[in-house]
């Protein structure tokens, strides 16, 4: 079972390396370098290989979680997906507030409750 996990992500390292290469070489060096998404991807690119390399060190492992931050790409791609994101952050104030509310009103009809009954 692991193993055939190990060997689907080690795919992922091998496509989106390509990838890599194949933006580096589209956009040349100047434009390719200037981007922050591309400088991160081949930050994540980097460690993807190295965890790779060096496998039997338990360290290094933990370095593949990097890969999560591919996602991230996302957002400077997609427009609508950074709409949406930034909504729902912007709402997680109004939302704590409101439980809050409702946490201190459900705690008032307990005092309530206790002290009649």
């Amino acid at each position: 079972h692991s193993l055939g996990l190990r060997d689907r992500g080690n795919c992922f390292t091998a496509v989106f390396t390509l990838e890599l290469v194949l933006n580096a070489y589209a956009h040349w060096f100047i434009p390719f370098v200037t981007d922050g998404w591309n400088i991160l991807h081949t930050v994540v690119i980097t460690i993807s290989i190295l965890a790779i390399s060096v496998q039997h060190l338990s360290g290094f492992s933990v370095l593949r979680l990097t890969r999560a931050f591919r996602i991230l790409r996302l957002f400077g791609r997609l427009h609508a997906l950074k709409k949406i994101i930034t909504g729902l952050l912007l709402s997680i104030l109004p939302v704590i507030n409101a439980f809050l509310i409702t946490a201190v009103v459900t705690m008032i009809y307990g005092i309530v409750g206790v002290t009649l009954f």
